[in-house]
């Protein structure tokens, strides 16, 4: 088979003679197969970047509006137990009990995206889905654990918390507290698996 100068002109649109196509048939070449590859990969990359900047509005925007619903049905809660029952002492007990299990999953829900949302950001980033994954099961098994036995420590402990709480209340307002404080100590393992969670949006 023979090498026809008019096949190679399809490129640029023109039908060179051999003269012209031989001097310059090597850079005709060059930009037949590069140019073409060079914007299909800026428009990749680019369609790429404009998905990952979607995708990481939408989940922010998911968490973010989700947030603030938790935090205004927290408000309507505390104004809705104050109506029923007034300041006294099962208000005191019930918001003594409340103390240190909030803090504590507040600690998680606060710390707990600053750590693993570059990382999984990062797997998602090159597409790596499948170790991701992994990692997030290996993740939550651990925080189970972990968190079931701080939440039986602090059942188990309470007892001795609460009174360096409220030390100066009546013994029964500290014993209503020491039981509502074994039920809300759970409190902390919901928390903490659904920071992991958001975290992964």
């Amino acid at each position: 088979a023979t090498f026809s100068p008019r096949r190679a002109g399809f490129c640029s649109g023109l039908i060179p003679n051999s003269r012209h196509y031989v001097a310059g048939s090597s850079s005709r070449t060059r930009s037949c197969t590069h140019e073409p590859s060079h914007g299909y990969g800026r428009e990749l990359q680019s369609a790429m970047v404009d998905s990952t900047r979607h995708y990481i509005f939408k989940n922010a925007s998911i968490s973010a509006t989700l947030g603030g619903l938790g935090v205004v049905s927290g408000l309507i809660l505390d104004a809705l137990i104050l109506s029923v029952f007034g300041v006294g002492s099962q208000t005191d007990a019930f918001f003594t009990a409340l103390t240190v299990p909030l803090l504590i999953s507040t600690i998680f829900t606060i710390q707990g995206p600053k750590v693993l949302i570059p990382v999984f950001s990062e797997y998602f980033r090159h597409n790596d889905y499948a170790t991701a994954w992994d990692l997030l099961r290996n993740l939550l098994t651990t925080a189970f654990c972990a968190l079931v036995g701080i939440c039986l420590l602090g059942v188990t402990s309470s007892t001795i918390i609460v009174p360096l709480q409220i030390p100066g209340l009546q013994s029964e307002t500290i014993a209503a507290a020491v039981g509502l404080s074994r039920i809300t100590f759970w409190l902390i393992l919901c928390q903490g698996l659904a920071s992991i969670l958001s975290s992964v949006l």
